[in-house]
This record gives structure tokens, sequence and C-alpha cells, in this order.
């Protein structure tokens, strides 16, 4: 189905259900404010969409990882030696990892390493 096809089934839809009292109220229809509840609905479902497919992407890493245990052991060695590098260039000024800056840092370098 075409998102203009979506689109135009929601906006009837929003149209349809003004109308359902059991006695139709009296007045003029807001056409706009029809057409922005239509905009935002569609924003929502195309919001929806795009956290699903992240989230199906990660479980699908997962589930990669899980089952083959060499690309596992290749991440985690990776991650280990992201790690062991950052440790060693600030050898003579240790990283304090109790500091939330410090810690988003690394956790940005760990990000980037997996999803680069």
């Amino acid at each position: 189905m075409e998102n203009n096809e979506i689109e135009k089934i929601i906006a009837q839809a929003i149209g349809e259900g003004s109308m359902c009292w059991s006695k139709t109220p009296k007045g003029i229809f807001d056409s706009v404010k029809a057409k922005e509840l239509v905009e935002e609905t569609i924003k929502k479902i195309k919001e929806s969409k795009k956290a699903n497919k992240f989230s199906e992407a990660r479980k699908l890493m997962n589930e990669t990882l899980l089952k083959d245990k060499g690309l596992y052991i290749s991440y985690q060695a990776n991650i280990a030696m992201l790690l062991n590098d950052e440790q060693e260039r600030n050898k003579f000024c240790p990283i304090d990892y109790r500091n939330p800056t410090n810690r988003n840092e690394i956790a940005k370098k760990i990000i980037n390493l997996i999803f680069s």
C-alpha cells in the first residue's frame, strides 16, 4: 500500500469519525484541524516504523552475534582493544570513568566502532 493511500484512508477515517454521533452535531467542519490530525497521525506512524526498523536491526545483530561465535569474539576483541588503547594513550593521566563526560566519550567511540 502506497503512503498516499494510507494518508487518504486516515483522512477519510477522521472525517467519518467526526460524524459518529447519535445526533449529528451542527456547525462547520474544521478541515484545517482534521488535516492537522491526519498529518500528526502519519508522523507518528512514520516514527514508529523507523523505531521498528532500528529495533529489528539490533535484534538481527544480536542473533547473528550469538550464532557466530567468531564474529562475536571479533567484536568483543575490537571493543576490548579500543578500551586498552584509550588506557594506553592516557597512561600517565588515567581516565576517570566515574566522570560522565569521560564515560560518554568512550561510549561514543564504542558505538562508532560497532555501527560504522
